[in-house]
């Protein structure tokens, strides 16, 4: 999984302890006790030593968001063209992390 091979990526229980009084707080433990024990056993890639380096592609990509997104709002892709100089942003208006019903509308005819 690709999470386990990322640097950022920290899903420690211990992490969540001062979230105990959230609605979420049951099912975020429960996903990270199992990362816990996920990432354990499967290998690390070497050619994710450095990742956290932005390289420049010209790989074109297609990058989409949402105007709600909290978590990659659409502010997080300034500076993109300077790394991929053949990339280009849709922040989709009126959606947020995760998409609903009227994702179809634009982008489907455009993902496979």
């Amino acid at each position: 999984m690709v999470y386990c091979d990322e640097p950022w990526f920290s899903d420690a229980p211990a992490a969540l302890s001062d979230q105990r009084g959230s609605f979420a707080y049951q099912t975020d433990l429960e996903s990270a006790e199992c990362w816990q024990y996920v990432c354990r056993l499967i290998a690390k890639s070497a050619a994710a030593v450095g990742n956290e380096r932005l390289t420049v592609s010209k790989v074109p990509v297609l990058a989409f968001n949402g105007d709600y997104d909290t978590i990659e709002q659409p502010r997080n892709m300034a500076g993109a063209q300077n790394f991929w100089p053949d990339s280009r942003e849709v922040a989709l208006s009126g959606q947020g992390h995760d998409t609903n019903g009227n994702w179809g509308a634009c982008p489907d005819p455009l993902t496979p």
